[in-house]
């Protein structure tokens, strides 16, 4: 009795976990960032193939790891999943010999300009909006995501290590009466256990 209760406490606790979302998080190598036009189209392309996430997109952050070079502001980055939407990281502005994490947040105080600090640190994207993301369904967000990156100098040379991809879930609005759901049921069966015990007793 007791081993069939802690299996169906675990069980429900799993499903209540699982329809709470969470964060998920994905690091994909970098490299040097080519010249668009030597030879013509350059790119550099980091693929993020992301599967397993549960529910709805509350929240995507992008990290470029380790960004070193010369001038910054001599690049374009931007993001993008293969269905839809795309937005510009940034585009001709930023710092010169940076050297350090450069994370963009949308919750981030400043957006990303040439006044970035060239040590790194936590920006809202240039001008376009992370927050396009938010809202997209758990379909939508097991897509194959990317980043793109090119400059236009090919005697200036600039690197990421890597590129990490954060997204966080909430849940479904459906899955609220699920979720109360859940509890009812727990604490449903451990008052009948608690009686079942009782009753046991008094025999």
């Amino acid at each position: 009795m007791k081993t069939r209760f802690a299996l169906l406490g675990i069980a429900l606790l799993a499903m209540a976990y699982s329809a709470f979302g969470g964060v998920y998080t994905i690091t994909m190598p970098g490299g040097n960032i080519p010249d668009n036009h030597n030879p013509e189209g350059s790119v550099l392309t980091v693929n993020f193939n992301v599967t397993g996430v549960v529910g709805n997109i509350s929240k995507v952050t992008l990290a470029l790891n380790n960004f070193a070079g010369d001038y910054m502001y001599h690049c374009r980055v931007n993001l993008a999943t293969s269905g839809g939407p795309a937005i510009r990281l940034f585009d001709g502005v930023g710092p010169s010999l940076p050297n350090g994490t450069f994370i963009f947040d949308q919750s981030a105080s400043t957006a990303f300009s040439n006044a970035a600090s060239p040590s790194g640190g936590i920006y809202k994207p240039q001008a376009d909006s992370l927050s396009v993301f938010n809202g997209r369904t758990q379909s939508q967000a097991n897509v194959t995501w990317s980043v793109t990156a090119l400059a236009w100098n090919g005697d200036i040379l600039n690197h990421f290590d890597s590129a990490t991809l954060e997204i966080t879930t909430a849940v479904p609005e459906p899955s609220h009466t699920a979720i109360i759901g859940v509890i009812g049921m727990m604490g449903f069966f451990s008052l009948r256990h608690l009686r079942g015990r009782k009753n046991s007793a008094a025999i």
